[in-house]
């Protein structure tokens, strides 16, 4: 039976509180993928409100401090004359790391997309997200910027991509994303593979450089990196090849203003438990259950396999209960002090790859907005 008519006018909220409800969700879901591909978002929103309705209020990201809009600020008046726009994404989200809100930055600039932390998900989906981009056009690559083999194979990229018309004069590249996607790491080993070959001091933030860089800072050393998103909050300019001469700009992490509909805060969620947002700006242990919702539904397509701990539960305080199992530990309840470490441990288990290899996006269902 499903929901009657005011039931549905209060829209999914009420109507998924019970099992019709969900059974109602299930069939206009299952009635949706019949239908074109007009109707893709429809089939999205349904699919995340879903899953956020199963989080609760509290999955909600708003996280865009000052540095941020004034960063995006710089970027549009400062560097229109950039040949180069290297956009760097998570890829355990392909989809969910694309920030539309660069496009004024990208217009009239080649493009080379960037998808790091290849690492963390496996050898088929990488292919796949590889297949996917030829398919849109786009220049990419795969990549792991902690690994100096990886960023060897970048630079003759960058080199062919960007075309000086002066031996003297630096080309100018920008390297933008959302925080903590591996931007200043990657620059760091940019660095390092140049200083290997002995490059010359190039003076950085001086008029000869080709564009408008009079506001961006220029440094010799390293570009900051650390744990955390936001730690880059001001555009710096760093030399990484000297024949051809290219600079490559570093730039704040970005994240939206708003996240107005289901999907976009769907990818809200998805870029917070990959760590791209502040923990504290959701709360460890509501990022941990969707985590857990989100890594079950990946199993349940048969995409991945989960550790025992996470198997057959919904509950993040049964996984809980579990991990103290695990660790042996004498305490038989939990406590809110319990919650919060083991809701910690499972982001960053998570993180570093430790519960296995996780593609979150869905490439077909997603990819509706993307660019």
């Amino acid at each position: 039976v499903g929901p009657g008519r005011g039931q549905r006018n209060g829209g999914l909220m009420k109507a998924f509180g019970t099992c019709w409800g969900v059974r109602w969700i299930k069939r206009r879901y299952g009635a949706i993928r019949k239908m074109s591909s007009v109707t893709k978002m429809q089939e999205a929103e349904i699919r995340a409100e879903a899953m956020l309705l199963r989080v609760g209020d509290e999955g909600h990201v708003n996280w865009f401090p000052g540095h941020m809009a004034k960063a995006l600020r710089l970027l549009n008046e400062n560097l229109n004359s950039a040949q180069l726009l290297i956009e760097v994404r998570d890829a355990r989200i392909p989809i969910s790391s694309a920030n539309y809100d660069l496009e004024n930055v990208a217009k009239g600039k080649k493009r080379l997309i960037l998808f790091n932390k290849c690492d963390l998900i496996s050898k088929k989906d990488q292919q796949k997200i590889m297949e996917w981009q030829q398919k849109k056009g786009q220049k990419s690559a795969m990549i792991n910027a902690l690994h100096q083999g990886s960023i060897r194979q970048l630079v003759p990229v960058i080199q062919k991509m960007v075309h000086s018309k002066f031996k003297t004069i630096p080309s100018v590249a920008v390297i933008v994303g959302f925080p903590n996607v591996g931007k200043s790491t990657i620059i760091n080993g940019l660095r390092q593979q140049a200083r290997s070959k002995k490059m010359k001091k190039s003076p950085l933030g001086q008029p000869q450089h080709r564009g408008n860089l009079s506001r961006v800072s220029g440094k010799g050393g390293n570009a900051k990196t650390g744990g955390n998103p936001g730690i880059t909050r001001q555009l710096q300019a760093f030399p990484i090849s000297n024949e051809p001469p290219i600079n490559l700009v570093d730039s704040p992490g970005i994240m939206h203003k708003n996240f107005p509909t289901s999907h976009e805060r769907l990818k809200a969620m998805r870029l917070a438990v990959s760590g791209c947002v502040k923990d504290h700006t959701i709360g460890d242990v509501t990022l941990a259950h969707f985590l857990i919702l989100q890594l079950q539904d990946v199993e349940r397509n048969g995409l991945a396999t989960l550790p025992k701990y996470l198997k057959g539960t919904n509950s993040e305080d049964e996984v809980f209960s579990r991990m103290l199992v695990e660790e042996a530990s004498e305490s038989t309840s939990l406590s809110d002090r319990d919650r919060e470490r083991l809701a910690t441990k499972l982001l960053h288990q998570f993180r570093r790859g430790d519960l296995g290899k996780f593609l979150l996006d869905d490439l077909e269902l997603d990819d509706f907005d993307s660019i």
